[in-house]
């Protein structure tokens, strides 16, 4: 296998692995290498040819670039990731502050048709 000097961010690969649940030897099985040359790139100790590059970055679901260290997909990825969990958390707020609504409103209905009185003892209305 030729070397062609091209050296992988052996981090990147380590973590995108390990968020994809594969071990070396499944991901090594997958990109068609040994699982001690997969060690060694992601020890940093292994340059590797373009080939197992791309296949790296196929079983991967990432950019050859991103691999590569660059920061092309990483950030798009991070971002992407970051705006999604944002999201979700107002989302996950806005539907505290719905219910908590909704369930102040049950109250005071429930208190209504109970005939309950306030702190002034008024009658509750509607």
């Amino acid at each position: 296998m030729a070397r062609q000097g091209f050296q992988i961010d052996g981090v990147r690969l380590g973590r995108r692995r390990t968020e994809l649940a594969l071990t070396q030897q499944l991901l090594a099985d997958k990109a068609h290498i040994h699982r001690t040359t997969l060690a060694k790139i992601e020890g940093g100790s292994r340059s590797v040819s373009l080939q197992i590059v791309e296949r790296l970055a196929a079983v991967l679901g990432c950019s050859r670039e991103w691999l590569l260290g660059e920061p092309e997909q990483a950030d798009e990825f991070d971002l992407a990731r970051d705006r999604i969990a944002s999201a979700m958390t107002k989302m996950a707020d806005g539907f505290e502050d719905f219910t908590a609504a909704v369930e102040a409103l049950e109250q005071r209905a429930r208190d209504v048709a109970a005939g309950v009185h306030d702190q002034s003892g008024e009658e509750v209305r509607a």
